[in-house]
């Protein structure tokens, strides 16, 4: 039986960032140690659950609606819930931080070139725009992506290795979980 409360940590970035390596690993770690933990891939989502959607703004912002209900259902019974979503407007993330109790924001900063050689599915063009397949249109990544006003934590992983980025997100999740208990443990 999980010793854990809900939580959703939520990792964002532009395609390529290493949002789904981040997640997988995450969701690894946290499994092996014992947690019972969930963990949503916004290209396997975007396959089942909002399938029906487009890559209009609107679609867009239902998709994450979608995914932050799931979420809470999830946190409610225990479970850590892993996303790995561009969630490209700062909209959104206000939104999760209103409506999911326990969030906690990651930002995959990487540099577009980085993700440009990273890209061996061809997400981006010659030029460095995303081709149209993705919905994003022939415009650059950094126009449709509003830069996160307030993450809780920035892995830059075009110069970090990924144990390094992953270093930094356990070390903020315990700190913030030592604090809650050191906060119960003063009011006993």
């Amino acid at each position: 039986m999980c010793r854990h409360s809900g939580k959703t940590i939520w990792i964002m970035g532009i395609p390529l960032s290493g949002k789904t390596t981040i997640g997988v690993m995450l969701y690894e770690w946290l499994i092996f140690n014992g947690w019972d933990v969930e963990h949503l891939d916004g290209d396997v989502i975007r396959k089942s659950l909002c399938d029906n959607l487009g890559f209009s703004k609107e679609d867009r912002l239902e998709n994450i609606k979608r995914i932050r209900f799931l979420c809470n259902l999830l946190n409610k019974h225990s479970v850590c819930t892993i996303v790995s979503l561009v969630t490209p407007y700062q909209e959104m993330r206000d939104d999760n931080r209103k409506y999911i109790k326990d969030y906690t924001e990651i930002w995959l900063n990487a540099s577009l070139d980085t993700c440009l050689k990273r890209d061996n599915r061809y997400v981006y063009d010659d030029s460095g725009k995303m081709k149209t397949s993705t919905g994003f249109g022939k415009l650059n990544m950094f126009d449709l992506f509003d830069l996160p006003k307030n993450p809780d934590v920035i892995c830059y992983t075009d110069k970090e290795t990924v144990e390094e980025s992953m270093e930094k997100i356990l070390k903020y999740i315990f700190r913030k979980r030592w604090e809650i208990w050191e906060t119960i443990k003063g009011k006993q």
